[in-house]
């Protein structure tokens, strides 16, 4: 199973020129993607751009979830989701928790880590979670899930795929 990781927004630079030959960028906007928690907040015109999680007003469940990237080569699979975290429990809570998998096949996923709030950056509410190399085949219905754990506020910008293959 592939490893997620959580960088600082700074620490991490996204060229959308160095990507592979081949590779299939995509990307949402936060409040582009399904949920079943948290809440698109309301005032922004045109739209919010982003969704958020409270832990004190929601429950725990998918804050994210989607997009079901149609898969039809085999290679491998990058992953970029733009996140903040705030109001943070004491640092052994769970925050959050992401999985990417395939729709047909939710039991096994391709990669998969919890991120508790003494993981998360401590001098910036912001940060990236990202995984690279994740192994993908044809007749794959790629999603990346969020899952909000409890553990603090989440905010949710961006979320950017890169899929290359034969």
């Amino acid at each position: 199973m592939a490893t997620l990781f959580i960088q600082g927004y700074k620490l991490l630079e996204l060229d959308p020129l160095k990507t592979d030959l081949g590779t299939q960028v995509s990307y949402w906007i936060g409040d582009q993607l399904p949920f079943r928690v948290g809440e698109i907040p309301g005032g922004y015109l045109p739209s919010a751009g982003f969704k958020v999680y409270y832990r004190e007003a929601h429950v725990k469940g998918f804050f994210s979830y989607g997009p079901y990237l149609e898969n039809n080569s085999l290679g491998s699979m990058n992953i970029y989701i733009f996140m903040g975290a705030t109001n943070r429990l004491d640092g052994s809570s769970a925050a959050f928790t992401i999985d990417v998998v395939d729709a047909h096949d939710l039991n096994n996923p391709l990669a998969k880590r919890t991120f508790y709030v003494k993981d998360l950056p401590e001098n910036s509410d912001g940060f990236i979670v990202y995984g690279t190399g994740i192994p993908i085949k044809p007749g794959q219905s790629l999603e990346v899930r969020v899952l909000a754990e409890g553990g603090a506020d989440l905010q949710l910008f961006f979320l950017r795929t890169e899929t290359s293959g034969l």
